[in-house]
């Protein structure tokens, strides 16, 4: 929550706290998905090489301590921050152990740590494909994403659209990534969250070149108001 309205500070706090309760309280599981939330936090501030040692650290942990579910979703950031430090072998051999993993791990909704949701990995594996810059591979990930997303999970969805189009875009599909912002634009209204507000600014930062299309300048009009 804290990392969401950007209050870094404070949300680095927390996560270590989290992780030296769970260490001094010997509860490895805790432990590593303590580590995962430290190392995706730093690499989403740009912190590459700590984050991804953090990430490694709780992948050791986690193959010796951890579920099936839990490895897997360590796996899943494990394949990002290598992708972002442009090791694309070893992020796309993390991706696929991910994957593997999630399809034998028995999630069980009841308990805060026993569910690791489908769309999330897809999620997880269109950043990493992005950061590769395999952004078609990318658009299909966000897709099943997007498909297994609960209908409920407003702010979730309306990351994942903005993604996509912001992958349609790189890719030079400027009408196709005109249709997917809309879609964005549908669900902002009512949001509170510093990483959608961003994703606007993205948006329209992006779209400014392409000012004297008709339709980017009614996507600049509807995003003005919000």
């Amino acid at each position: 929550m804290c990392a969401d309205v950007h209050a870094h500070a404070l949300a680095q706090h927390y996560h270590r706290t989290a992780a030296h309760l769970a260490a001094e309280a010997e509860a490895p599981n805790t432990y590593t998905i303590a580590l995962r939330a430290l190392a995706a936090h730093a690499l989403d501030l740009g912190h590459q090489q700590p984050a991804l040692a953090l990430t490694e650290q709780a992948a050791a942990t986690a193959t010796r301590h951890s579920s099936t579910l839990t490895q897997s979703f360590i796996q899943s950031q494990l394949a990002l921050a290598h992708a972002r430090a442009r090791n694309r072998s070893h992020a796309l051999l993390a991706l696929h152990n991910a994957e593997v993993l999630h399809s034998k791990a028995e999630q069980n909704p009841a308990d805060p740590f026993g569910s690791y949701p489908t769309a999330a990995l897809h999620f997880q594996g269109a950043r990493t494909l992005t950061a590769l810059k395999d952004h078609a591979a990318a658009d299909r990930a966000f897709r099943s994403s997007l498909r297994a997303r609960a209908p409920q999970a407003r702010r979730a969805r309306a990351l994942t659209v903005a993604l996509l189009a912001e992958s349609q875009l790189l890719q030079g599909n400027l009408e196709e990534s005109l249709t997917t912002w809309k879609r964005f634009l549908i669900d902002y209204p009512g949001l509170r969250s510093a990483r959608a507000a961003a994703s606007l600014t993205t948006m329209r930062q992006a779209l400014r070149p392409y000012s004297t299309h008709p339709d980017v300048a009614l996507l600049e009009e509807q995003a003005a108001t919000l």
